[in-house]
């Protein structure tokens, strides 16, 4: 339900931005002499959220029982959890004044969420437009635009949930593999690979601090399509959380110690709003 919500903002948003854009092209056909090139960089808050995580234990011995022969050992998972947004930077170029339209810009991005545990990186492109010009449109001796981003892109990066841990009670236990021959040792991160299509749209505001210096923001939604979220254990091993390995953290009651943890697989997503705050200089 959230994604479905999170996509239909995106679509609504990106149709007030184009007729925006349109409607602004049509009634604003301001030339410039030549094109301009700026480079700006800031710090910026990035959507990363995940659902479903939780503690699991994982067994040898799948609806078996407790006993020496049984090999178990522990996943925090939730340790991976993110509720909120995360801070990272950007890195941008603008090329303004395309088609000698002054108010037309190209934007290519490099977006970063650096941790040690979960990070992603984005490799945006895409268009720009400056609605309003307070110098120009309202005459005032201000230095301040007010614009609209379109950009589409690809974000790439790694999420780690959890290291194998040993459990005090099974202090022999260093391995368990699944019934798919899966291995998982004790200190082994699990880890999912993050690779998706994304999609920004933006509001910007631009103030001219000095000649050619200028601080931005950017307050936009973030829409990501994300390919499928795969697992995986430092010792090679696939960790499926639906697999019957993959069991409740009880280790006193047999019933409740072999049921299977998940009857949903855990989820990352990094649909939300973002914003970015950047000092641009202009180069030519």
């Amino acid at each position: 339900m959230r994604r479905r919500l999170s996509l239909k903002a995106l679509y609504l948003a990106l149709a007030v931005l184009v007729i925006g854009i349109s409607s602004a092209l049509a009634q604003s056909p301001m030339r410039g002499p030549q094109f301009k090139v700026k480079i700006y960089s800031g710090p910026s808050i990035q959507p990363y959220f995940t659902s479903g995580l939780k503690d699991v234990h994982i067994t040898s011995f799948p609806g078996g029982f407790f006993g020496r022969a049984e090999e178990r050992l522990s996943v925090p998972l939730s340790q991976g959890t993110s509720e909120s947004v995360r801070f990272g930077g950007l890195l941008g170029v603008e090329v303004s004044n395309l088609g000698g339209y002054k108010r037309l810009s190209f934007n290519a991005e490099i977006q970063g969420m650096p941790g040690e545990n979960s990070r992603y990186f984005n490799i945006m492109g895409g268009f720009g437009y400056k609605v309003f010009d307070l110098k120009e449109d309202a005459k005032q001796d201000v230095p301040l635009t007010i614009g609209l981003l379109v950009k589409g892109g690809y974000a790439f990066g790694v999420a780690t949930f959890a290291r194998v841990a040993q459990l005090p009670d099974r202090p022999f236990a260093t391995t368990v593999q699944f019934e798919d021959g899966s291995l998982f040792q004790v200190g082994d991160r699990i880890q999912a690979d993050i690779l998706a299509a994304t999609l920004q749209a933006a509001l910007t505001v631009n103030f001219e601090i000095i000649r050619n210096v200028d601080v931005g923001l950017q307050l936009g939604y973030n829409g990501a399509w994300l390919s499928t979220l795969t697992l995986t254990s430092g010792s090679g091993g696939t960790f499926n959380p639906l697999a019957p390995n993959v069991v409740e953290p009880n280790t006193t009651d047999r019933t409740a110690g072999f049921r299977r943890a998940f009857t949903e697989a855990p989820t990352v997503s990094l649909n939300g709003f973002f914003a970015t705050l950047n000092f641009g200089l202009t180069l030519y």
